[in-house]
């Protein structure tokens, strides 16, 4: 699968509230859901993000030099911002900043609004987190498996699966909607071996359609049989 662009932004308003969006699960490690999430930060979550901005501020906007290859993080705070790679850590308060930011990236998204998440356990599923309806794309469904023997990749298996699952057609994902998803990957695996999930998708927000992926690492086999 042709890796989606990188569309990821997460905002924050008066007493601590945040809206963040995900479409690229992969943009932060752990990988996490896809989609919109939002709610308001805890305690110590705004004090450490009020320092680490306030530092930003006092330092003046800035830039790093950006690999032709790397998707960008821009940062704003009032006062100045700043650009670099999103593998990049620079060291100063907009390094402390950056480092801050991509954790919530992450951890902000156990409160969605939205979203979309991928579990692997039993067959993959595609499963709506959140207490709104999320537009989703099934004729641009794909799943792509990679399977890992102590480090090194041993095979590909991808599949359109657009075909296969409800007609390829749009859907409105709500509370209690789950997709099962065909995993015919046919790896003879063996125990310590790993398989890696990713699934692409068409996302709406708002008035437009994201290309979206989400991604699970796989665990290690406990058996040398596989039944998929």
């Amino acid at each position: 699968m042709r890796p989606p662009r990188f569309d990821e932004s997460l905002d924050f308003g008066d007493g601590g509230a945040f809206s963040l969006w995900r479409s690229v699960g992969w943009a932060s490690s752990p990988a996490s859901p896809i989609g919109r999430f939002g709610g308001v930060l805890t305690p110590g979550q705004r004090r450490e993000l009020a320092s680490a901005a306030d530092g930003a501020a006092a330092d003046g906007s800035r830039s790093w030099p950006i690999r032709p290859d790397s998707p960008v993080d821009r940062l704003w705070v009032v006062g100045g911002e700043a650009t670099l790679g999103i593998h990049d850590q620079p060291e100063g308060p907009w390094g402390a900043l950056a480092l801050t930011l991509r954790a919530l990236l992450h951890d902000l998204t156990a409160s969605p609004v939205a979203a979309l998440a991928l579990e692997a356990a039993d067959g993959p599923h595609l499963v709506h987190l959140g207490p709104q309806e999320l537009p989703l794309d099934l004729t641009a469904l794909t799943v792509e498996a990679v399977h890992w023997r102590a480090g090194d990749s041993l095979g590909q298996w991808k599949s359109d699966l657009h075909e296969d699952v409800a007609g390829g057609s749009p859907v409105r994902a709500g509370t209690g909607w789950r997709l099962a998803l065909p995993f015919s990957h046919g790896f003879a695996l063996q125990p310590g071996d790993r398989v890696s999930t990713r699934v692409g998708v068409g996302v709406g927000d708002g008035d437009r359609w994201v290309r979206a992926a989400l991604f699970d690492a796989g665990e290690e086999a406990g058996t040398g049989v596989d039944d998929s």
